[in-house]
C-alpha cells in the first residue's frame, strides 16, 4: 500500500513539474542537435579484396605467415587489422601523398608551413586513424577509409590495397591477394545516423536531468513550507 502511495506521489511530481522536463528535454535535443552540426560530414570508402595462397591453402594459411614477422593473434580478421592500422604501412602511404592534396580544408593553413618531415608524420597519424579492416563470414577483406571528402576517401581506399601488396612483396610474405571491388565515392555521409543518434541522447538526458530537478524543486518546496 505504501509503495503504491509512494508511486503516485512520484507521478504526481512529474506531472505537476511536466513543462519543466519537457523543456528541458527539447533544449538538450536542440543543442545536440547544433553540435551534431558543427561535426564536419565524413564519408567512407570501401575496397574489397580476398587474400589467395600460392601454396594452396587458403585465406587461414595465407595469413597464418604473419606470424613471420612477428605478428600474433587471436582472430585471422584482427591480424589484417594489426597490419591495415600499423604506422609503417601509414608512413609507406604517406611518402607517396601531397600533403597539401590530400588535408586541403582538413587542417588549418599553418599546418602547411612545417616541414616535410613533421608533415609526413601529421599525414600519417591521420592515415592511420582513418583506415580499418575487417573480415567477411565468406573470406572476403574489407578495407574501408572515413575522410571528410568522399572521392578522397575512395582514392585513399584503393591507395591502401596497393600499397598493402607492397607491404606483402617488401617483407617476402608468400601472400598474393586480388581486387574484388574497388573503392567508389559514397554518395551520402556517414554522419547521418549519429546526429539522430546524438539528438535522441541529448534528449534521454534532458528527461533525466528533468525529472531529478522536479524531485529537487519539490523537496525545497516542502523545506520552505515546513
Amino acid at each position: 500500500m505504501d509503495d503504491e502511495i509512494n508511486l503516485l506521489e512520484y507521478l504526481d511530481i512529474i506531472s505537476k513539474r511536466k513543462w519543466l522536463i519537457i523543456s528541458l528535454v527539447l533544449v538538450f535535443a536542440f543543442f545536440s542537435f547544433v553540435f551534431s552540426l558543427g561535426k564536419p560530414k565524413m564519408y567512407e570508402a570501401t575496397a574489397t579484396i580476398l587474400l589467395v595462397d600460392n601454396s594452396g591453402g587458403g585465406l587461414a594459411s595465407a595469413l597464418s605467415v604473419f606470424s613471420i614477422a612477428g605478428i600474433s593473434g587471436g582472430k585471422d580478421d584482427s591480424k589484417l587489422l594489426l597490419i591495415l592500422k600499423s604506422r609503417a604501412l601509414a608512413e609507406q602511404l604517406a611518402a607517396r601523398l601531397d600533403f597539401s592534396e590530400i588535408i586541403k580544408d582538413n587542417l588549418s593553413n599553418s599546418l602547411k608551413k612545417l616541414d616535410v618531415s613533421e608533415q609526413q608524420s601529421i599525414l600519417t597519424s591521420h592515415l592511420q586513424s582513418s583506415v580499418k579492416g575487417q573480415q567477411t563470414s565468406n573470406g572476403a577483406i574489407l578495407i574501408s577509409v572515413v575522410w571528410p571528402e568522399p572521392e578522397m576517401a575512395a582514392k585513399l581506399a584503393n591507395l591502401y590495397v596497393e600499397e598493402l601488396g607492397k607491404f606483402f612483396n617488401k617483407r617476402s610474405f608468400n601472400i598474393n591477394f586480388q581486387m574484388i571491388d574497388s573503392a567508389l565515392a559514397p554518395s551520402g555521409p556517414i554522419n547521418t545516423s549519429q546526429r539522430k543518434q546524438a539528438i535522441l541522447v541529448g534528449a534521454i538526458w534532458g528527461g533525466i536531468l528533468g525529472i531529478v530537478g522536479a524531485f529537487i524543486l519539490e523537496s525545497l518546496g516542502k523545506v520552505r513550507s515546513a
